[in-house]
């Protein structure tokens, strides 16, 4: 992965994350994903679609600081996910974080998406 346009940001902000939540079908990015922050001393709550991450964030039983999602996902996409959290979970003080992965080969739709809903991007 490399980061995009967010590199300096994301790198001095992430001593303070505690909770972030994963979404990802792959079961093997998860795991790696999961393997990396706990390196990092950061718990992580997986999520296998964008459906089960709403159903973790309904229950509203962990604040996570940052979501990691991924774009391409069956039935409801990475961006059609995050526009169901920016309309149902806002929070009124500050945006969730949330960085999407993509592919580089992925198009201007998704930076066009990311711009408008707040999402740092980063590039698998």
């Amino acid at each position: 992965m490399k980061y995009e346009d967010c590199e300096a940001e994301i790198s001095t902000s992430i001593d303070h994350l505690k909770n972030v939540l994963i979404v990802d079908d792959n079961d093997n990015n998860r795991e790696i994903i999961k393997t990396m922050l706990n390196l990092k001393g950061i718990n992580s709550i997986e999520a296998k679609s964008g459906l089960d991450a709403l159903l973790i964030l309904s229950q509203n039983k962990i604040q996570f600081e940052a979501i990691l999602m991924d774009y391409q996902m069956p039935l409801m996409d990475g961006i059609e996910t995050i526009k169901k959290i920016r309309e149902n979970f806002q929070n009124q003080q500050n945006e969730q974080p949330i960085i999407l992965l993509h592919n580089s080969s992925d198009n201007e739709k998704i930076i066009n998406a990311c711009d408008k809903l707040n999402v740092k991007r980063l590039i698998k």
